[in-house]
């Protein structure tokens, strides 16, 4: 159904080529990207009607768009994109199915998807880490590594760029130790610890 796009996509068009994909959106999560991507199409002039979360808590980032007078939905998802020809409504409903008649319907010409980024865990995996959901960061995780194997970067939590480099800092200092080079004092790998 036209109409129907990914955030980032949206965001692409309004950024770089000063394109509006709709008019009045509707945006379906499962992560701050999403929340993110709402709070700069709405800056761009398209105005965000709904926002379903599927995370069961609303997050600082949900709270503020919520100050700003965009309705932010908790443990909900999109259900239904409603046309003919183009997006002219959608509907976004409880994740809860216990929650009968919690379905919402909006106008809107818009319905937008961010299913958030999943750090690359293939060469973990096959290495023989685990992984588990992780609900706060709405992706699977790294869990668990195997002896011998060092991650770094968001793909073990880390978030942000200061918190990236200590977590690579951290994971190249276990490596050396492992193979019997460097100091791996515990004050130090503590403190880079403390900063993801």
């Amino acid at each position: 159904l036209p109409g129907v796009m990914l955030s980032g996509g949206a965001l692409r068009l309004a950024q770089t080529y000063a394109v509006a994909p709709g008019k009045r959106a509707v945006l379906a999560t499962t992560s701050d990207r999403g929340l993110e991507a709402a709070a700069a199409l709405r800056d761009l002039g398209v105005q965000i009607v709904a926002v379903a979360d599927v995370r069961p808590e609303i997050t600082e980032r949900g709270r503020q768009l919520r100050q700003d007078g965009i309705a932010v939905f908790p443990n909900y998802t999109l259900v239904q994109a409603r046309g003919r020809k183009g997006v002219e409504s959608a509907v976004i409903g409880a994740m809860n199915p216990t929650f009968a008649g919690t379905e919402h319907e909006f106008d809107c010409d818009l319905v937008l998807m961010s299913g958030g980024a999943m750090p690359a865990t293939s060469l973990l995996l096959q290495a023989g880490a685990r992984t588990e959901y992780d609900e706060r960061r709405g992706h699977f995780a790294i869990a668990e590594l195997p002896a011998g194997v060092f991650a770094a970067g968001e793909v073990v939590g880390a978030i942000g760029e200061q918190a990236a480099a200590s977590s690579g800092e951290l994971a190249g200092l276990r490596a050396a130790h492992e193979l019997g080079y460097g100091d791996r004092s515990e004050e130090h790998t503590s403190e880079l610890q403390s900063h993801h």
